[in-house]
């Protein structure tokens, strides 16, 4: 990315600040979608990590809304990124606590 288009290098943390500043507002869908993207630029842009933990607790307030592939993305978003801690324990629970009552009229 930093080869094939530098300039997205210097656009994508400007476009970060301003979306984290305003975290609590996003769509789970938004918060899943940024997520996955830290995951895949996680080479390129390995800055973006930084800002995960903090919108998987903000995905977590809003897990009943989230679709599970937006659950699915960010939990393997997660793993690529190799995150640990309290933030992602709490997504992660949320996340499980969704599932056993999505599935619990199998």
């Amino acid at each position: 990315l930093r080869h094939e288009a530098p300039q997205l290098s210097s656009v994508i943390p400007a476009v970060m600040q301003p979306l984290i500043c305003q975290v609590e507002g996003l769509k789970p869908q938004e918060a899943a979608n940024v997520i996955w993207a830290a995951a895949v630029l996680r080479d390129e842009l390995p800055e973006m990590k930084q800002h995960v933990p903090l919108l998987m607790d903000a995905f977590a307030n809003k897990i009943e809304a989230a679709k599970p592939q937006e659950i699915a993305n960010s939990v393997w978003a997660a793993g690529m990124l190799q995150l640990r801690g309290t933030q992602v324990d709490k997504f992660t629970q949320a996340a499980l606590t969704k599932a056993t009552h999505d599935l619990s009229w199998f």
